[in-house]
């Protein structure tokens, strides 16, 4: 498969891209913000694919943090989380745990 940019698809290439996987892994800082500056469309863009009913789980290396204060910040952020997925990067059992059931192939998407 060719490497192609989202913005570049048709309607239906983007389509079947979005329905071509149902599990989300991202980081955060870097990715979503910059240390406490959000990263312009990234509370839309994940809260659309929990809308859609994707499995989202947040992988961070950070660990100045406890799951509570990594909730009120992605709550003060403009995402709507009500409970986090995620785990440390030192803890990659807990994804393995959390994604067992997968059937299908994983394909990381980033920029």
């Amino acid at each position: 498969m060719a490497l192609k940019a989202l913005s570049s698809l048709s309607s239906d290439e983007y389509e079947n891209f979005l329905n071509s996987f149902d599990t989300v892994l991202t980081d955060c800082d870097g990715v979503l913000w910059v240390e406490d500056e959000l990263l312009q469309g990234s509370p839309e863009v994940i809260n659309e694919f929990k809308r859609m009913g994707k499995k989202v789980f947040f992988v961070t290396n950070n660990s100045t943090k406890t799951r509570s204060e990594f909730l009120d910040k992605f709550r003060s952020l403009g995402f709507n989380a009500k409970k986090l997925t995620w785990a440390a990067i030192t803890n990659n059992l807990t994804i393995a745990s959390e994604t067992q059931s997968m059937t299908e192939r994983a394909s990381p998407v980033g920029m």
